[in-house]
C-alpha cells in the first residue's frame, strides 16, 4: 500500500521588497501549478502566505519563491510563524491584514516594461497612446504611496476608480495586470492636460510645441521637468535663461540607447545601467566630434543621459520626431524638485503639460557616473529610493547627513534606508521639505528609532533640526565627524570590518579639532578614528566665498608656494586679488583648510580651467575635462613631513611644477592630467605611510573628490603595487549625498563615537 505523503498547515512573513512588485501575483500563480490551498495577502510588515499541502511541495515554494521572484524583488528572508484558523481550500489574494512593526521594503518607481511600451502602440489596444500605461512590472510606486500596506487605496491611484476592463484585467489570473495596483486606462486612470488639451490631445499638443522650438513644464512620476529640443541653441539658451544656468550641465534624454550611442562612449556595462529599472541618468564620455553642441555640458568630458522611463516620454519623442531632449529638473538651484501645478507656476511662465494624479513624495532623478573604474552613484533618488542597503549592524537609529545633496536615512535590522535627493540645507524651503519627509518616513512606515545621529558642524540647519527631534521625541544624539562618516559608509557598503585606512578628500568639513578638514589620513574603524595625517592647510580667504569663486583659492596656494599671482595670465588683472593678498596676510576671514576641493579648485584658476563655480564643483569639473590619458604616467613632486599631530603633505612643489609648466608653453591638458596623477600618488604615498605604521593593508577612498572619472582608478592601480587593497564607492555617493548611509553605519555600530 502506497505512503500518504504528510500534509502540513504553514503560514509565513517574507520579508524584503515584495509591494508594488508583482509578489502576491507570482505566488498566487506558483502556488496554484503546485496545488496547494491558501491564500497571499500584504502586510504592513512584508508578505503573509498561507499554505496547505505536502511538506515536500511547500518547501518546493519556498525554494521558488527565493530563486525565481519577480526581477524588481528582492527576498531577504521567510519567517515561519504560528498557523490558524480554518482549513483553506484552492488559493486566493486576499485583502491585506495590518501586522505592526515598519517595512521600509517598498519598491522604488519601475520604468516602462517592454509590454507596455508594446500597448501603448498597439493601434487596436485598450492603452494605445496612454501616457500612465503600467503593469505589475512597471510603474510609479514610492512617488505614489500615502501608508501601507502598498494596495490602490494607500496610494493616489486610489482617486481613479477602476473601469470594467480594468477590473477585469485586475481579476484575470492570466493577466500581466492581475492585481496590478496602479492598473488604469484612457477611460479611468490620470489624464494629461495642457492648457483646454486634455489627454492624448494634451501630449500631441506638447510634442508639437517641442518641435517648434518651445520649452515645457512636464509633469512626471516625483516632479516637473523643464524639457526642450536638446539640438536646438535658441531653446537651449533659453532653457539658460529661465534656469539662470549659465554653466551646469543638462540632463539629456534620448529615445534609446542607440541615439545615446551616437554621442557618448558606452559598452554592455553601460547598458544594462541606463536601462534598468530605475532608469538613472548616466554620466558618460562623449565621443570626440560627435557633433553635440557644448551648450549643453561646457567645459565638461561627460554627458548626463537617460533614457525614457514612462509612457509618456516615448510618446513625446513618437509625436515630435526629436532625437534627444533636454530633461532638467524645474527647481532652482538647491531647492526641492517641484511637484505641484503651483509651484510649478511659481518656478516657470510658460506651457505646462500636467497631469492629476497627486505626487505623494517629490523624488529627483538618480545620477550615476561612468568612471575609470566601474559605475558609482553620486546621487540616489528616483528608482532606488527607498531600497535597503545592508549594514553591518542591527541598530535602530535615524540620522541626518550633511548640508549639501542632502538625504536623511533610517536603519534597522541591519538595512539602511537613505531618504530620496532633497537639494541643499542653505534655503529655508528645503529645511521644511526635509523635516515635512522625516515626518512623512515616519508616518508612512511607523519606525521608531532609538538614537538619532548627525554632522558635528554645529552651523547646518541638519544639526539644528536634528537637537530639536532629539528633544521633542527624548532620545540621544550621536555627533559624527564628517569624514569619519564618509569612510565608514565606504567601509559598511563593501562589508569590511576593523580597523581600517582612509582617505577622506573633499570639499569641507567640520575637524575633530572645529577646523576646515578636506584632505584626511585616517585609521578607523565604525566606532572612532584616529587622524593620521592631512594635506597641508591653506588660507581660506573669504570663507564659503573662497568655494565659490577658486581664483582667491589660486591666490591662496601662489603665495604659500612662493609665486606672484598677478603674474600668471589666469590671474592677472584682477583687481580685486590684491585685496585677497592682503585678508591671507592679515589673516582677516581667512580661516585654513586642509581641503582637497579646494586644492583642485586652486589649480583649475592658475591653468585657465574655471575661475568661478557657477555651480558645485565646477572648476574640478572642468579640470578633470582637460585630462588626456596619454599623459597620466607621473606627477609634480611633494613634501610630506612628520610632526606632533601626524604628518603633512605639502603641495607647493606640485604648484611651483604647475607654473614651471605653464611658463614653459605645456598644454593644459598635459598640466591637468599630471595634477591628477599627482593627487592618486598623494594619497596612495599617505596610504603606505600609515600601512608601514599599522600594519593595515585595507583602505576605504571617500569623499567628494572620487566622483572624479579617472582619480579612484588610479589610486587602486597606484595602490596595488605597493600591496595595498583599495575599496570605493558603488550603492552610495562618495559625496555628501552618501554621508548620511555612513552616519547609520557609526550611530548603529555605538552609543556614542569614540573621537
Amino acid at each position: 500500500m502506497d505512503r500518504i505523503p504528510p500534509v502540513a498547515d504553514r503560514k509565513f512573513l517574507i520579508k524584503g521588497i515584495v509591494q508594488g512588485v508583482g509578489f502576491r501575483p507570482f505566488i498566487y500563480r506558483a502556488a496554484s501549478e503546485m496545488g496547494l490551498s491558501g491564500w497571499v495577502r500584504n502586510t504592513a510588515g512584508g508578505v503573509e502566505l498561507r499554505l496547505r499541502g505536502e511538506i515536500g511541495t511547500i518547501e518546493s515554494l519556498k525554494k521558488k519563491i527565493m530563486e525565481e521572484a519577480p526581477a524588481t524583488a528582492r527576498v531577504e528572508y521567510i519567517e515561519e510563524m504560528a498557523s490558524d484558523g480554518d482549513r483553506p481550500r484552492g488559493f486566493e489574494i486576499i485583502e491585506s491584514g495590518n501586522l505592526s512593526g515598519p517595512n521600509l521594503n517598498i519598491s522604488p518607481d519601475i520604468g516602462i516594461c517592454a509590454g507596455c511600451l508594446s500597448d501603448i502602440f498597439d493601434p487596436s489596444g485598450r492603452r494605445r497612446e496612454y501616457g500612465f500605461t503600467g503593469c505589475l512590472e512597471c510603474g510609479p510606486r514610492f512617488t505614489v504611496l500615502r501608508k501601507l500596506p502598498y494596495d490602490r487605496n494607500n496610494t493616489s491611484m486610489g482617486e481613479f476608480p477602476v473601469c470594467s476592463g480594468c477590473g477585469g484585467e485586475y481579476a484575470d489570473p492570466s493577466d500581466r495586470r492581475h492585481h496590478a495596483q496602479s492598473i488604469c486606462c484612457g477611460d479611468c486612470g490620470p489624464r494629461y492636460s495642457l492648457g483646454e488639451f486634455m489627454g492624448e490631445e494634451a501630449v500631441v499638443k506638447a510634442a508639437r510645441l517641442l518641435v517648434r522650438g518651445e520649452v515645457l513644464a512636464v509633469k512626471g512620476w516625483g516632479g516637473y521637468h523643464l524639457v526642450g529640443n536638446a539640438l536646438d541653441m535658441r531653446v537651449l539658451a533659453k532653457i539658460r535663461k529661465e534656469k539662470k544656468r549659465e554653466h551646469k550641465p543638462f540632463a539629456v534624454m534620448a529615445e534609446d540607447a542607440d541615439a545615446v550611442r551616437k554621442f557618448c562612449v558606452m559598452d554592455e556595462d553601460d547598458l544594462k545601467v541606463i536601462g534598468s529599472f530605475s532608469r538613472p541618468v548616466l554620466l558618460l564620455p562623449k565621443k570626440i566630434y560627435s557633433g553635440i553642441t557644448e551648450m549643453i555640458a561646457p567645459d565638461n568630458m561627460s554627458i548626463g543621459f537617460m533614457v525614457p522611463y514612462s509612457a509618456l516620454h516615448h510618446l513625446l519623442f513618437r509625436h515630435s520626431g526629436l532625437q534627444m531632449m533636454v530633461f532638467t529638473s524645474l527647481n532652482s538651484p538647491s531647492s526641492p524638485t517641484v511637484k505641484t501645478a503651483g509651484e510649478a507656476r511659481m518656478n516657470f511662465n510658460g506651457y505646462s503639460l500636467d497631469h492629476d494624479l497627486e505626487i505623494e513624495f517629490r523624488c529627483d532623478d538618480s545620477v550615476i557616473k561612468k568612471s575609470s573604474s566601474g559605475h558609482t552613484v553620486l546621487r540616489r533618488s528616483r528608482g532606488c529610493v527607498p531600497g535597503g542597503i545592508k549594514l553591518p549592524f542591527t541598530g535602530d537609529v535615524l540620522v541626518s547627513g550633511s548640508s549639501e545633496n542632502i538625504c536623511f536615512c533610517y536603519a534597522k535590522n541591519g538595512y539602511a534606508y537613505p531618504s530620496q535627493y532633497l537639494g541643499s540645507m542653505d534655503e529655508a524651503e528645503t529645511q521644511r521639505v526635509y523635516r515635512e519627509n522625516i515626518m512623512r518616513f515616519r508616518d508612512v512606515w511607523g519606525y521608531s528609532p532609538v538614537r538619532l545621529g548627525c554632522d558635528m558642524h554645529p552651523s547646518y540647519a541638519t544639526t539644528r533640526i536634528f537637537e530639536g527631534l532629539s528633544e521633542e521625541w527624548g532620545l540621544p544624539l550621536v555627533r559624527i565627524q564628517h569624514h569619519h562618516a564618509h569612510l565608514a559608509g565606504c567601509a559598511a557598503e563593501n562589508g569590511l570590518s576593523g580597523k581600517l585606512l582612509g582617505a577622506a578628500f573633499d570639499g569641507a568639513g567640520y575637524g575633530g579639532d572645529s577646523g576646515n578638514w578636506g584632505g584626511e589620513f585616517m585609521e578607523f574603524d565604525y566606532t572612532g578614528f584616529k587622524r593620521h595625517g592631512s594635506l597641508k592647510p591653506h588660507p581660506l580667504p573669504g570663507l564659503d566665498m573662497a568655494a565659490r569663486e577658486p581664483w582667491r583659492m589660486g591666490i591662496s596656494y601662489l603665495k604659500s608656494a612662493g609665486i606672484r599671482w598677478d603674474g600668471l595670465e589666469s590671474l592677472r588683472g584682477n583687481s580685486d586679488g590684491y585685496v585677497i593678498e592682503k585678508m591671507i596676510d592679515s589673516g582677516i576671514n581667512s580661516p585654513v583648510t586642509s581641503s582637497a576641493g579646494r586644492l583642485f579648485d586652486a589649480v583649475a584658476a592658475i591653468i585657465g580651467a574655471a575661475r568661478e563655480n557657477t555651480y558645485s564643483s565646477r572648476a574640478p569639473i572642468a579640470l578633470e575635462s582637460l585630462v588626456d590619458e596619454k599623459y597620466l604616467t607621473g606627477g609634480y613632486g611633494f613634501e610630506v613631513t612628520d610632526g606632533d599631530d601626524g604628518f603633512t603633505v605639502d603641495t607647493s612643489p606640485v604648484i611651483r611644477g604647475i607654473v614651471d609648466d605653464i611658463e614653459s608653453g605645456k598644454p593644459r591638458s598635459e598640466i591637468a592630467s599630471r595634477f591628477h596623477y599627482t593627487v592618486a600618488d598623494i594619497i596612495v604615498k599617505g596610504l603606505l605611510k600609515m600601512s608601514r605604521a599599522t600594519g593595515i593593508k585595507d583602505a576605504c577612498i571617500s569623499g567628494g573628490v572620487f566622483c572624479n572619472y579617472y582619480l579612484e582608478g588610479l589610486v587602486k592601480e597606484l595602490a596595488g603595487c605597493a600591496g595595498i587593497r583599495v575599496f570605493g564607492h558603488r550603492q552610495v555617493s562618495p559625496n555628501d549625498n552618501g554621508i548620511s548611509y555612513g552616519q547609520a553605519a557609526v550611530c548603529a555600530a555605538t552609543e556614542r563615537c569614540q573621537i
